[in-house]
């Protein structure tokens, strides 16, 4: 497995590229889970350094730890990217609804975007955890398109109405498989 996702993170991100990765950079089985099938012990370092990218950025993520050799002291970072700000957090239950865009990981396979809604303002955040994106990274271009169309559509829609661009990023994802067994 780590090697797959080595070979597919250094296929899109080039030696100069900076990475923000959004936590559990450190999951790390122990010996006794390694005994039990769980996977084996490695070193996150280790992984590091066979990985493309000049600036890594680290948020921390619940499996990043002093124990597993690895603990990023960033629970979240701000980005301004042409005066759109961006936050930069591993649990999207942290996302913000002050930021028009929250960008996430630690939810798996679940969604791929989803809106927030607090005071008739809304927010989107997006799930870069590598199980949806078939296990490359995703570069900010991409996430800024996503973010343009969505808000394209949203002005085109009332407050309470969800935006089909949702419903179309997240098939196949297990957001997906749950609408579709409620509606049967």
């Amino acid at each position: 497995m780590n090697d797959e996702i080595i070979r597919k993170h250094n296929e899109r991100v080039k030696p100069e590229d900076v990475v923000y990765f959004l936590g559990d950079f450190g999951f790390r089985a122990s010996i006794q889970k390694a005994h039990r099938g769980e996977g084996q012990p490695y070193n996150p370092k280790e992984i590091r350094k066979k990985m493309n990218g000049l600036d890594w950025q680290f948020v921390g993520g619940n499996h990043d730890k002093t124990s597993n050799k690895f603990n990023p002291k960033t629970e979240s970072m701000v980005l301004n990217q042409n005066g759109l700000k961006i936050k930069l957090v591993h649990d999207p239950k942290y996302a913000e609804i002050d930021y028009p865009l929250n960008i996430c990981g630690h939810v798996h396979c679940s969604w791929k975007v989803k809106e927030i809604t607090y005071c008739n303002r809304t927010s989107l955040i997006i799930n870069v955890g590598c199980c949806v994106w078939d296990y490359y990274p995703v570069k900010l271009d991409e996430l800024l398109s996503i973010y343009h169309k969505w808000v394209n559509e949203r002005k085109q829609l009332h407050f309470w109405q969800p935006a089909s661009i949702i419903k179309k990023l997240n098939k196949g994802t297990l957001c997906q498989n749950r609408e579709e067994r409620l509606l049967n």
